[in-house]
Formats: C-alpha cells, structure tokens, sequence
C-alpha cells in the first residue's frame, strides 16, 4: 500500500488507526486528538513551555491523554509530523489540530513499505531517548501556563535551545544465516532478555512470548552496526553442521538491541506462522528472479539494497504460491 492524501487526511489516518494495536507519533503541535489514541500508544510532541503558552500545544489534551494511558514525551524543537500505525506509516504536514482538520491543506504519504515503516519506528524512538518524558507533575506545571497565543519575533529564544540528534536511521535489511541456539543463558543475560520482554509486551500489547532472541557473540558487522528499525531476513538452520538451510523467515523489525559482554541479543517478533516462511529452494529462486547477483547462504551476514528489501516483502506471498502449484 501506498497512498498520498490530501483530502480527508484525518478521517483516513484515523480509521487505519482504529485498526492498528500500538499507535506512535511524533507531531509538532497537538490541541486535538484526530488519531484516537489509546493506553499504551506513544506520541512525542513540543510541550515546551513556549509550545503551550503560545497555544501550539494543549496542556488540557495532554492531560486527557495522559489519564487515557499514553506516554507522553515533550521534545521542544519538534517540527516532524510521522505516525507509525503498526507496520503503516504515515509521512505529512499536518499537526494534530483542528485548523488541520478542517481549513488547511495538508499533504502526507501513507505506505506500509516495510523499510519507510523500520525508518519512522527508529525516528521516533530515538526522540524518545531525547526527551522529557512526561508526568502528572509536569502536566500539572504546563496547565498552570497562561495561554497568549502570539508570535514571537527576532532575538527570542526559540532558535537556542537544544536540538535533537538523530543519528542514521534504522533502515538497513539483514541477510543472516542463524541456527537454533542451544547454549544457556547466563544469569545476568536471562534477567536481561526477560525483562526486555516484558517490556516489549507492555509496548506491542501482546504476550510476552511472541518474541524471539537473536543471540550474536563476536563484534563482525551485524552485531556492530544493526539497530532497533532495521529489518532482519533469517537463513534458518537446524543445526551448526547442517550445511543446506532449511528455510528463510520473512523480513522483520528488530524492536531492540541489547548488549552485554560481549553477546548482542537482537528481540524480533517469532515467526511462526507458514506464511512467514519459506522453503530455501523457494527463496533462492525469488532471488534470482528478483536479479539478485551477489552470492549468499547459511553464513550470510549482509546488508540487502533498499530496493531488493522491498521487492521481497511484495513478492513474498506470489513466491509461496507459485511454489505450491
């Protein structure tokens, strides 16, 4: 799917976000919710004190919100305007606001292409890491603030203050070949892993079971350089003296990184459902037909072109098909 809107902009956000679980944002200004925000969704806003005293930002919204169960963040600064919506993005111009609703002309790009989707879920966490996460205490601070609503001219502050870095974007698509990891755990790595799951539960709103550990010793490409939003394609193997695959798992987000001594543990979603996998013999034809030249295999450790990412994640259901005939 891949959408420009204009028209209606909101109503059609909203009704995708009626459907998703998890709802992320990042959006400039926010006096109305267009979205439908529900417990345990995010949304990083300006909610700094100019944001507010200006009326760019509604301190009485944030609180709604805040009851509701939404994690609020303040990122004084922000301009961006990116809703992750499950796996759909959204791209646009518009601030969450009844002026963008119904006078202003807005544009914005809805696509569930899997790397823009991994690229918008990097932005905002990133923003997140960044900002002032917000609370009954400071909520209450921001509703205290007299609103004036006017510009602010040459010589204020708005242009000092810090600005957000956002560092590459998690984007990339892995080609890795893993085996079932049979090695226990350390103490300190179970702590580590159970916790991020049930951190990850709390986000996604599902079980914390329905996530899976890649386990990566040693400092070669993947575990140096892969971040939370890339995506990852495994060649799955059995075992280690198993020389031919025995299946690939569809491309999936990376929802975190973590790392400690020496071992990187990469927490995806578990892929078990059969359409999420996929014969090695099958795969391996998709590629050539998608033109792909490069050599790869059970030890592949490789990052795929943005283009070849994405036409596999659009022929993978045609690919499975024609493999059943």
């Amino acid at each position: 799917m891949q959408k420009v809107l204009s028209n209606q902009l909101w109503r059609k956000i909203k009704a995708e976000a009626a459907k998703a679980k998890v709802r992320q944002a990042a959006i400039a200004y926010v006096t109305r919710d267009l979205v439908g925000f529900e417990k345990g969704d995010g949304l990083v806003t300006d909610a700094s004190k100019r944001a507010v005293r200006m009326g760019e930002t509604s301190a009485k919204l944030l609180s709604t919100l805040f009851r509701k169960g939404v994690e609020l963040y303040s990122c004084a600064g922000l301009h961006a305007k990116v809703l992750l919506l499950d796996g759909t993005a959204v791209i646009g111009s518009g601030n969450l606001s009844a002026s963008s609703e119904s006078t202003l002309v807005e544009a914005a790009i809805m696509t569930n292409a899997s790397t823009v989707a991994s690229g918008v879920a990097s932005f905002i966490e990133q923003l997140k890491g960044q900002s002032v996460r917000l609370d009954e205490t400071s909520l209450r601070a921001l509703a205290k603030i007299k609103v004036v609503k006017h510009g602010f001219g040459p010589g204020s502050q708005a242009g000092k203050r810090r600005r957000a870095v956002v560092s590459e974007l998690g984007t990339r698509t892995w080609l890795i070949g893993v085996i079932e990891d049979d090695r226990d755990y350390t103490e300190s790595e179970q702590r580590l892993i159970d916790q991020e799951r049930r951190e990850l539960a709390q986000k996604f709103k599902v079980d914390k079971d329905s996530f899976t550990t890649i386990r990566w010793s040693g400092a070669s490409s993947f575990p140096r350089r892969a971040q939370a939003g890339d995506q990852v394609i495994q060649i799955w193997r059995q075992t280690s003296n198993g020389k031919r695959p025995s299946s690939v798992l569809k491309p999936i987000p990376i929802l975190d990184i973590k790392r400690l001594k020496g071992s990187t543990f990469a927490f995806v979603t578990d892929s078990e459902k059969k359409s999420a996998q996929m014969k090695w013999s099958t795969f391996k034809k998709l590629m050539k037909r998608l033109g792909e030249r490069r050599a790869f295999g059970p030890h592949s450790e490789r990052v795929l072109d943005p283009e070849l990412a994405d036409a596999i994640v659009r022929n993978w259901k045609s690919a499975m098909r024609y493999a059943k005939v």
